[in-house]
């Protein structure tokens, strides 16, 4: 709603958007992130700040930014996706307890958790396709919103986690800065360097 909000106002030239955590599923990130990219759209600049480093979802989600900056000391993994599930037949079995599972087709795994002692061959299929898929996105993602081939945008999620420092070598993010909480947050100017110089940034 505010990104829909915002650009009816001529006096916001810009957002800065704290991103701490993303506990939320890929479903929520995604809206987030196209929430910044109708922002960029219209002229604003959006700049996201990790003051906690991030993970997957929040570089995922930042990746869509015009700047992106990470607090000192910080870590960055966008490492990509994992799934697991718990299988109960074993723990059943000795409770004394059957699960009757009726499945119309191969890829039909509602309730498998519970009348399998492991994963079948096609949930393992299909989970592996979803992932992929999520992976293709995040690299997609970084590619496109931190301008860099997609090989080098696959190679940097394959060699993830990453420093602070690192992760503006790579070009993951732009900066290093600490806010400075004066009613809200500011950014840091540089001290010296720029994007991909990996030098360490202080707040004026």
């Amino acid at each position: 709603e505010l990104a829909d909000r915002l650009p009816a106002s001529p006096r916001v030239r810009g957002v800065v958007l704290v991103v701490r955590s993303l506990g939320a599923g890929m479903a929520t990130a995604t809206s987030l992130r196209r929430a910044i990219l109708r922002l960029r759209e219209t002229g604003r600049e959006v700049v996201v700040y990790l003051p906690n480093g991030g993970d997957t979802k929040e570089l995922y989600v930042a990746s869509a930014a015009s700047r992106v900056v990470v607090a000192p000391h910080t870590t960055l993994a966008p490492i990509g996706f994992v799934s697991s599930s718990r299988y109960a037949k074993r723990t059943l079995d000795k409770l004394g307890i059957a699960a009757d599972r009726l499945a119309a087709g191969d890829y039909k795994s509602a309730g498998e958790t519970l009348a399998l002692d492991k994963m079948s061959d096609p949930q393992r299929e299909q989970l592996g396709a979803v992932l992929d898929a999520l992976y293709d996105e995040l690299v997609d993602a970084i590619s496109t919103g931190r301008r860099m081939d997609r090989e080098r945008a696959k190679a940097v999620v394959d060699g993830a986690p990453y420093t602070d420092t690192k992760a503006v070598e790579l070009g993951l993010v732009d900066q290093v800065a600490i806010p400075l909480h004066v009613g809200a947050d500011r950014l840091g100017k540089p001290v010296a360097g720029g994007r991909g110089g990996g030098r360490r940034k202080r707040v004026l």
